[in-house]
């Protein structure tokens, strides 16, 4: 009966305490992972779609339009004599001549498609750093986290032996509560750790489209790095989709502002009409309705609308010169960042050697200043102090190794030339 009771219980529980799913995470896997389920970078896709939609204005503008009227149409004398009689009108008509304006339309769809495009590969550059970035983060939390329990393992043998010292009575009280202080002290800094790994796990679930209450298992291991060299990151400013975009809007102010000449260029309109009125005459019984039929070209000036469109091209050339001026400055800030991102990466690379040597040395301390302690030569605090300063030089090591990999995803964002691809439909 217990048997049954326990199986009917486990069967009850919520399946996230039954079981949480782990995921595999591979670092190579992240363009396409970020490519299929960020909402940003669906976004950015549909915003392009949306504007190579509007092309075709050329093809449009050569279709006939047809206008229907119908109703009560009258005629009054000064007198106030008059009648008046239903009626209907078709009317259809098919543009002859826009000068380029339509033609132009396209080409600034054109431009404004290729714009989109590059914000669409913006978006994806920097949801990629940023999948990028969290899961090099979230690395590095479950390095410290290894170190914090190596750290715990440490205090609590030499907690342990500080024990049995007391109980020998070789050494006071004092030693054994430094020591358990020690721990409690380690046992908070790891809620901070969980604190953060849960942080960045949750924002990578999101950015991923993993299942919320998934565990989450990183493929790469974070070594030593290799030393910089500036050959192997091949800086292309003028290719980045920032500067691109910007180089495209410029193109595009600048069509509008040169196009303004063929603003007064006249519609010129093939039209047919045919209208008749449902009743004859009143003052001629018998009568027959009226009927009338018009045919010719019909041109017509928006006088209004060129006024507006010359101040516009006096804006559109302000325009231009100030994307002009925005690309140049985006193209110098892209070069400065690399070059200071570079400089970072060596600057670390030499320190990771230096905090190498300095752990090395800060074990070799630990393991003397333990057997010294053991034959009584060292107190606790010594022991203690010398543990302590072991755990610090194993996360400032962590820290650095890691810096140094943030510092090359930024450099690499900069350099790379990762695409984003539309999915095929």
């Amino acid at each position: 009966m217990k048997s049954w009771a326990s199986l009917l219980t486990l069967l009850l529980l919520p399946t996230n305490l039954l079981a949480r799913e782990t995921v595999l995470v591979k670092y190579d896997e992240l363009p396409q992972r970020v490519q299929k389920n960020s909402k940003e970078v669906k976004a950015a896709e549909f915003l392009k779609e949306a504007s190579a939609a509007r092309q075709g204005y050329q093809a449009r503008a050569r279709y006939p339009k047809l206008d229907l009227e119908s109703g009560l149409r009258g005629v009054r004398e000064v007198d106030g004599s008059g009648e008046s009689a239903p009626f209907f009108k078709v009317e259809g008509s098919v543009n002859l001549y826009r000068g380029n304006r339509d033609a132009l339309k396209d080409t600034l769809q054109d431009k404004e498609t290729a714009i989109r495009s590059e914000e669409a590969q913006l978006v994806f550059r920097n949801q990629l750093g940023l999948a990028r970035e969290i899961f090099v983060k979230l690395a590095s939390v479950r390095e410290l986290k290894n170190a914090w329990t190596e750290a715990v393992q440490v205090a609590s043998a030499k907690k342990k032996s500080s024990r049995v010292k007391v109980n020998a009575g070789l050494t006071t009280n004092t030693d054994l509560l430094e020591f358990e202080l020690h721990e409690a002290a380690l046992k908070r800094e790891k809620r901070n750790l969980d604190k953060e790994e849960h942080e960045l796990s949750n924002k990578l679930r999101i950015l991923l489209g993993l299942p919320e209450d998934a565990n989450i298992s990183l493929d790469r291991a974070f070594a030593h790095p290799p030393e910089p060299k500036e050959g192997d990151y091949k800086l292309a400013a003028g290719t980045h989709p920032a500067v691109r975009k910007l180089s495209l809007q410029a193109e595009q102010a600048q069509m509008i502002a040169g196009s303004s000449v063929t603003q007064w260029t006249p519609d010129v309109n093939l039209f047919a009409s045919y209208e008749e009125f449902l009743q004859g005459t009143q003052e001629e019984p018998g009568s027959l309705p009226k009927r009338d039929f018009a045919a010719g070209i019909r041109l017509s000036i928006p006088l209004g609308d060129n006024l507006s469109v010359q101040n516009e091209a006096s804006a559109k050339r302000l325009e231009a010169s100030a994307y002009e001026l925005q690309k140049q400055h985006s193209t110098q800030q892209i070069e400065a960042v690399y070059h200071e991102h570079l400089h970072d990466m060596k600057v670390l690379h030499d320190l990771i050697h230096d905090s190498d040597e300095q752990l090395q040395k800060a074990r070799k301390y630990l393991k003397q200043t333990s057997e010294e302690y053991e034959r009584g030569v060292r107190s606790g605090a010594d022991v203690l102090e010398a543990s302590r300063t072991l755990y610090r030089t194993q996360v400032e090591n962590i820290q650095l190794v890691f810096d140094y990999y943030l510092a090359e995803l930024a450099l690499r964002r900069l350099t790379s030339n990762e695409q984003h691809t539309a999915p095929a439909s």
